[in-house]
């Protein structure tokens, strides 16, 4: 049923999820990061009956530590599961660019070091999820 309390269409999701791989950069770690970047939303899903928000804290946290053994199953070096669960968990970090200060993007890009641009990548897939034509 259409239950507020329930976790969101799953197909709505896992749309969203599809759409941001598509639009992402043809680079396996983005690939990956924009695979994963939502898969600690069922975690965190939490849903507020007075005010009927839905919310997802902290998803991206949640996500990152769950790269490790999804790619680790995979075969990947822990290098490359660290960089993906790095772009997991800052996946939202762009999200309020417009409040974001100078010394604030630098701060972020000096802590992604060459994942910078990666993160840009992914932030740019996700935020045109909504508009293939963007």
């Amino acid at each position: 049923g259409d239950d507020p309390r329930r976790l969101p269409s799953t197909k709505n999701l896992i749309n969203h999820v599809l759409q941001v791989v598509r639009q992402s950069s043809c680079r396996l770690r983005v690939r990956w990061a924009a695979l994963l970047h939502d898969i600690g939303k069922p975690a965190t899903f939490a849903y507020d009956p007075v005010t009927q928000e839905t919310t997802f804290r902290r998803h991206e946290r949640v996500g990152a530590a769950m790269v490790g053994s999804i790619l680790g199953a995979y075969g990947y070096p822990e290098k490359f599961q660290r960089e993906v669960a790095a772009l997991v968990h800052r996946s939202g970090r762009l999200r309020s660019v417009q409040h974001l200060t100078t010394t604030g993007a630098r701060k972020l890009k000096s802590s992604m070091g060459p994942l910078f641009d990666d993160l840009v990548d992914l932030f740019e897939a996700d935020c045109t999820s909504a508009s293939p034509a963007k």
